[in-house]
Order: structure tokens, then C-alpha cells, then sequence
């Protein structure tokens, strides 16, 4: 990880650099995440579970970037947050002896991002 790092720093502050700078955005938006999942029960089946969230969420970043003299800007952002973007449960039980196995049970999933970094340029395109 320190050889990553040191790469990237000499990427992003040693190249010619015109301008440099650091700092702190606030961030907020809203996701979307599906999932299906489609269970087979011996002959019967498939049964397909399906489930939709929206959900809102802030957060804040820290980001590095370098602005070449040609004008061409590198960053590298990073969102020291862990976001939870939906979760769900659901119970099986066996109702008769019609079924072929006993998958009775809960059952849960869910989706997270941790510690998301970003690389990210800026080339300009035509004249100013």
C-alpha cells in the first residue's frame, strides 16, 4: 500500500505541477438498488423474490488534485464513510408435506460501499 501511495503522490504533485491543492466536499444524492432472487424447491419453482430501495444519503470526502500547465487536472477523492444501501429480510416456512425439501428459514442481504476512492482527470477540450 505505501508503494501505491508514494505512485500516486509522484503522479499527482511531481509531474510539472502548475497548481496543487487539497480539501473537503459535502456530498448528498439518492440510491436506487434492486435485487431478485429466484429459488428452486425440489420440482416446484422457480419462485422469484423481488425487492426495490430508494434511500437518501450525505456524506463528506477528502480530495487531492493537481492542475498540469497545460490545464489538464488530476485528483484522487476519498470517502472515509461507510454507507449501508438497503437491507432486507424474509422468512421460509414449510407449509405442508406437498413440498419437496424444508428450506424454512430467514433470509436476509445487503449492500454496502466502504471507503469508496476515486481517480478521476480533467482534460480540457478546444480553446478558452
Amino acid at each position: 500500500m505505501k508503494k501505491v501511495i508514494a505512485i500516486l503522490f509522484s503522479v499527482l504533485f511531481l509531474n510539472g505541477v502548475a497548481q496543487a491543492g487539497m480539501g473537503i466536499s459535502v456530498m448528498g444524492g439518492q440510491l436506487n438498488t434492486s435485487g431478485t432472487e429466484k429459488e428452486q424447491s425440489g420440482s416446484k419453482g422457480p419462485e422469484s423474490n423481488t425487492k426495490d430501495i430508494s434511500e437518501m444519503f450525505y456524506g463528506a470526502s477528502v480530495y487531492f488534485e493537481t492542475e498540469t500547465a497545460n490545464g489538464v487536472v488530476f485528483g484522487l477523492d476519498y470517502v472515509p464513510l461507510s454507507l449501508e444501501l438497503g437491507s432486507g429480510k424474509r422468512t421460509d416456512t414449510t407449509s405442508d408435506s406437498n413440498e419437496d425439501t424444508s428450506d424454512s428459514g430467514t433470509y436476509s442481504a445487503s449492500a454496502d460501499i466502504e471507503d469508496l476512492i476515486t481517480l478521476y482527470t480533467n482534460i480540457p477540450v478546444g480553446d478558452n
